[in-house]
């Protein structure tokens, strides 16, 4: 998708995309040649009667000290100093990142609607399932396409793993 959908998105060739929370090809981007109020959020659409959707979301940058670091104190501080409010501010005015710091104040439409729906957001599977059941779901897909496995199947042994 990276850098081709962008291009036939910006080219009037598309008339929406799937963009990123992050700091490449999003509402900063977008906002360049559409103007802010022309760039905005779909919700995903509601399959099943009676549910609401919510914001898949992952957990972006991660930051960790490691065991042998010479001055573990020095290597803290500088996580948060990286993820202050003052550092998430600018991370998301020069880079266009949407932060999960509630605090950062979006202006624009498209960014204050994402925002809003961080409270309510579920964690995307690749984040919420083990790496043990990615892999099975990373197999199983090629076998639902290949038909050696139904869906129903595959379903039942992604629910016993992600149990186990």
């Amino acid at each position: 998708m990276f850098t081709d959908a962008f291009g036939i998105f910006q080219s009037g060739k598309a008339t929406n995309i799937i963009g990123l929370m992050s700091d490449i090809g999003h509402w900063k981007d977008f906002n360049e040649f559409l103007g802010p109020d022309n760039v905005g959020v779909m919700k995903s659409p509601v399959v099943n009667e009676g549910t609401t959707p919510s914001l898949p979301f992952d957990g972006g940058i991660g930051y960790g000290v490691a065991k042998w670091t010479k001055d573990p104190a020095l290597a803290a501080d500088l996580v948060r100093s990286l993820t202050s409010t003052e550092a998430l501010t600018a991370f998301y005015t020069n880079a266009g990142a949407v932060v999960s710091d509630t605090t950062v104040k979006a202006a624009e439409p498209a960014v204050t609607a994402l925002v809003a729906d961080l409270k309510t957001g579920k964690p995307a599977l690749h984040v919420a399932l083990s790496s043990k059941t990615i892999e099975l779901m990373g197999r199983l897909s090629q076998q639902i396409l290949d038909g050696s496995v139904t869906v129903d199947a595959a379903l039942k042994q992604l629910g016993e793993s992600d149990r186990s």
